[in-house]
């Protein structure tokens, strides 16, 4: 295990971006979230943010909340289709919860399964994780439930931020070849002159290794006060699995469902939904672009220059200009409000 002085992080975070882009969690306006680190205010070493849980979960990094699929460009009668390319840089997400790199798993469950989401596979393949272990945690926490360790972050690199200084735990081939790779860019110095005669808790059957006095106080005040917390005994139910078909038309569903208002934030912020809808731009930017919905099925909708109002179709601007709708399946009654004439303007074609 490798130990560096906090006011080294501005010259950890300039040696990770030499090895790729950088995504980690920084503070503005009393909120913490994950950007893209490039040492402007708000993005640089002054700015990040270790001790706070993030708003929202890092799952961008690796399933954008909107991407290009494809490209067409039509002239004539002839219509040319380019496959988007693929992305291939580096990128080094730095200082994500064990909750999260858990819900990285959940999504590799979904996209890596045959026959594999490409754009995914890439993503995932050029991506090494940087585990933050919490040192505090929030009254919602319910890590137990799901078998997680809150003092076990479970990346390709661990981290512990303790004892006023960055613990750093390499735990495979892909941290490995990181730490390498940061060199003497980097003063690291060895922890294991200050260790203690424990070992720490390792996740996925890695081997144990000797923990500095400062870590393993972290863990174990971090397990204490787990056991403090409001859902510390949540657990899942054994029943619930020889009644699933009742459990799942239990009345209690919509009760829920009915406060529900279609927002779609629940998938942006939770960091497992896999849910997408994919789309295309107008005829001046005709390009098939991916949405991360809360939608239980994924639906093609082309949109021409006639898109219908926001009002009734619920259009929204996306970054580049163009106008595009979002899930037409999940407002049924909005072509059936259109005029035949409308109508005839707007192409919708849901999935079965």
């Amino acid at each position: 295990m490798l130990k560096l002085e906090l006011r080294h992080l501005g010259a950890l975070l300039d040696a990770l971006a030499g090895q790729g882009k950088v995504y980690a969690p920084f503070r503005q306006g009393g909120r913490t979230d994950f950007a893209w680190y490039d040492g402007t205010a708000g993005r640089d070493a002054a700015a990040l943010d270790l001790e706070h849980h993030t708003a929202r979960a890092p799952k961008d990094v690796l399933f954008p909340q909107v991407e290009d699929l494809l490209r067409f460009r039509q002239q004539g009668k002839k219509l040319g289709l380019e496959a988007a390319p693929l992305p291939t840089e580096s990128v080094v997400a730095f200082g994500v919860r064990g909750c999260d790199t858990a819900g990285f798993a959940i999504l590799d469950k979904v996209f890596l399964q045959d026959p594999a989401d490409l754009y995914y596979r890439a993503r995932r393949d050029s991506l090494t994780v940087l585990g933050l272990a919490c040192g505090e945690l929030e009254e919602t926490c319910f890590c137990r439930t799901f078998g997680l360790d809150p003092a076990a972050p479970g990346g390709d690199v661990d981290l512990w931020l303790a004892g006023g200084a960055l613990y750093w735990q390499a735990r495979t081939d892909k941290g490995r070849r990181l730490t390498e790779a940061l060199g003497a860019a980097v003063p690291f110095t060895d922890a294991a002159d200050t260790t203690a005669d424990t070992t720490a808790d390792t996740a996925a059957g890695a081997a144990a290794d000797a923990v500095p006095p400062a870590v393993a106080a972290q863990r174990d005040a971090v397990h204490a006060s787990y056991d403090r917390l409001p859902l510390a005994e949540l657990r899942f139910d054994d029943r619930l699995y020889h009644h699933e078909r009742e459990a799942f038309r239990s009345p209690v569903w919509e009760s829920l469902a009915a406060t529900c208002l279609t927002c779609r934030t629940c998938t942006y912020v939770c960091p497992t939904p896999p849910a997408t809808v994919l789309t295309c731009g107008t005829r001046r930017r005709r390009r098939a672009r991916r949405n991360a919905t809360a939608a239980g099925t994924a639906a093609w909708t082309a949109i021409s220059r006639k898109c219908p109002t926001a009002t009734r179709a619920r259009a929204r601007r996306n970054g580049s200009g163009s106008a595009t709708c979002t899930n037409w399946s999940i407002f049924p009654r909005t072509t059936a409000a259109l005029t035949p004439a409308r109508a005839a303007g707007v192409a919708c074609r849901r999935a079965p």
